[in-house]
């Protein structure tokens, strides 16, 4: 008989993986097909994007306030008195929201974002205002993704964001004395603003702003015609009596007034129900630019107060705060009561500026003119002279000429110039 030849075994630990191999395969099945991904469970939009969904999240309904950042901050105890909606666009608010947030948004009770499209800036919610409804009214179309890539879309949008912003502001905040719409690049030195507005009566018609004409808009077809408006950038400000009043026709104004920009809109619509832009607060600091190298708008007694600053960078909306935030007579620690002025503000957007520029020079007639052989000499005469807050040594003539007001730099051949910052101080503390 034959004997059966014994069938070599291979070793245990190859069953061992072949086993495992198979038991992998098989979760992996059953989580694939027969499981929810975690994404599908993800309700919340992305923190930027023009999400479908967003109208099934819940908002987060909380005045706009920053979760996180309010936890710490202190509101100015007038500040619920006061509404601000700062206007923004999809495609730029992850870039400029953040700093407004951080630096003087935080100490505002009534906030009110608004922008094209429903977005989130980490946890707070930016109210997209141009829905179905309007777009029909005004004739529009719906943003698509399309006009979404397309750069500056949000500005062009602008003259669509103001009638639907200002109606829910109304709706949100009955009961506030002012409201206010500035730029998502604006900063606001507030102490100013509500020093300024509490001499005010809210339950009087006021429609206050930075002065500027237009054409175009309502009958008004050249600027010669044309009336005043409060200036978007800077701040369109409306006492609790004449926003009351405008939402009476503001309907009627969106069909009327289409074709006009938002700033020049609000502008025609208080008109007819007779409401006139008010000159008062342009003369108290409102500037379109930032108080940068090229700013043509320091005053000539460093005493007075800023409000508004418009077209800022992140950067320049950080330094204006730190003004307040390191300044010896800090708004958080004095109860709220200093309020910034040119010369604490010059003092600190200078602090790093260079004591002398060579090639710089200044086109303003001079407050008087020295003869001197070098730069250092002319700096010297400068210091000793308080009214003296810009100099000029030009090599060639040898000559110093010294300045009073401080106005930008410009390209001088054989020159060199400089400030002196501490003459440019308020010296009433």
């Amino acid at each position: 008989m034959v004997q059966p030849v014994a069938r070599k075994r291979g070793p245990r630990y190859v069953w061992y993986i072949i086993a495992l191999c198979i038991i992998s395969a098989c979760i992996s099945y059953i989580g694939y097909f027969g499981l929810p991904k975690q994404t599908d469970t993800v309700e919340h939009p992305p923190v930027y994007s023009r999400n479908k969904d967003a109208v099934k999240v819940q908002p987060i309904d909380h005045n706009i306030e920053p979760q996180v950042i309010h936890k710490t901050a202190k509101h100015h105890p007038n500040s619920h008195k006061y509404l601000f909606g700062v206007k923004t666009g999809v495609e730029v608010a992850p870039d400029r929201a953040p700093i407004q947030y951080l630096t003087f948004l935080q100490h505002l009770k009534n906030v009110y974002y608004f922008s094209d499209d429903d977005v989130y800036i980490g946890n707070n919610f930016i109210h997209g205002v141009l829905k179905a409804e309007y777009a029909k009214a005004m004739g529009r179309k719906l943003l698509t993704d399309k006009i979404i890539q397309k750069r500056n879309v949000g500005w062009r949008l602008d003259r669509d964001k103001y009638f639907p912003a200002l109606k829910e502001m109304w709706r949100k905040y009955p009961n506030v004395d002012w409201y206010t719409i500035i730029d998502d690049d604006t900063y606001i030195y507030f102490n100013a603003f509500d020093e300024f507005l509490s001499k005010k009566d809210p339950q009087k018609e006021y429609y206050f702003g930075s002065s500027r004409v237009f054409q175009g808009c309502g009958n008004f077809t050249s600027y010669a015609n044309s009336p005043y408006f409060a200036y978007g950038g800077t701040g369109v400000v409306l006492s609790h009596a004449a926003m009351k009043k405008m939402m009476t026709i503001i309907d009627q104004c969106v069909v009327k007034y289409k074709k006009c920009y938002g700033d020049a809109f609000v502008a025609v619509c208080l008109l007819d129900v007779n409401i006139k832009f008010n000159w008062a607060m342009d003369e108290h600091g409102l500037h379109m630019e930032p108080p940068n190298d090229g700013f043509k708008e320091w005053p000539q007694n460093p005493c007075k107060t800023p409000i508004a600053f418009h077209h800022l960078l992140p950067k320049q909306t950080q330094k204006l705060y730190e003004v307040d935030a390191l300044n010896p007579n800090n708004v958080l620690k004095k109860g709220y009561g200093h309020i910034t002025n040119y010369g604490e503000l010059f003092g600190h957007m200078n602090r790093d500026k260079p004591a002398s520029e060579e090639g710089k020079g200044y086109k303003e007639k001079a407050l008087a003119v020295e003869r001197v052989t070098t730069a250092k000499e002319c700096r010297a005469l400068c210091k000793k002279r308080k009214t003296c807050r810009t100099w000029e040594f030009l090599k060639k003539e040898s000559k110093c000429e010294i300045r009073s007001l401080i106005r930008p730099q410009i390209d001088v051949s054989g020159s060199k110039s400089g400030v002196i910052t501490n003459h440019y101080q308020c010296n009433k503390h």
